[in-house]
């Protein structure tokens, strides 16, 4: 391969490229508008946790709705450790918070999450 066909690529340290981002995200911030914080959205956002179960079963192999509960949202995040109901309410398993969302598509009324077993994601 010939030299003209190589495209030049600059090389950017991770430090520059952060900072690029900024500079592009600041031009493009509506004057006069309020920034909304994390706080201001966190219950909105954290209404539904999509929890992947730890098992090895391959009908387990999906994501299952669970509603958080108000006193564990402000401190749940991805990658917890939950303990849920699985099937009844007296059967429980472990899995993974992968990420939250105001609503869920299923149709029926969502168990929810009955603990954070580890506090580090």
């Amino acid at each position: 391969m010939s030299e003209a066909t190589v495209p030049h690529i600059r090389a950017v340290s991770d430090a520059q490229a952060v900072s690029d981002v900024q500079a592009v995200s600041d031009e493009q911030a509506v004057p006069g508008a309020q920034a909304v914080s994390d706080a201001e959205t966190a219950p909105h956002a954290k209404a539904v946790a999509q929890v992947l179960l730890d098992s090895a079963l391959p009908q387990r192999d999906h994501l299952f709705d669970y509603a958080v509960p108000e006193a564990l949202a402000s401190e749940m995040q991805v990658g917890h450790r939950v303990r849920v109901p699985f099937r009844s309410q007296n059967r429980h398993t472990h899995g993974y918070v992968i990420s939250f969302t105001e609503r869920s598509e299923i149709a029926v009324e969502l168990q929810q999450i009955t603990e954070i077993v580890d506090a580090v994601p």
